[in-house]
């Protein structure tokens, strides 16, 4: 992620990456607040949190 992180800066828009970082984490908390910035991005996370809850 630190290597696409001066690119994100420079095109000044949210990025997939902006998306991903909450789903990689790798300490697997088992609880976390993920924000998101449409309504369509949150009925992807919604579904994607699902599936990562059955692993």
């Amino acid at each position: 992620m630190k290597n696409v992180a001066p690119i994100r800066k420079e095109l000044g828009m949210k990025t997939f990456f902006n998306m991903l970082g909450p789903l990689v984490n790798p300490s697997m908390p088992k609880k976390q607040i993920v924000g998101v910035f449409n309504l369509e991005l949150a009925r992807i996370y919604n579904y994607l949190l699902q599936k990562l809850i059955k692993i």
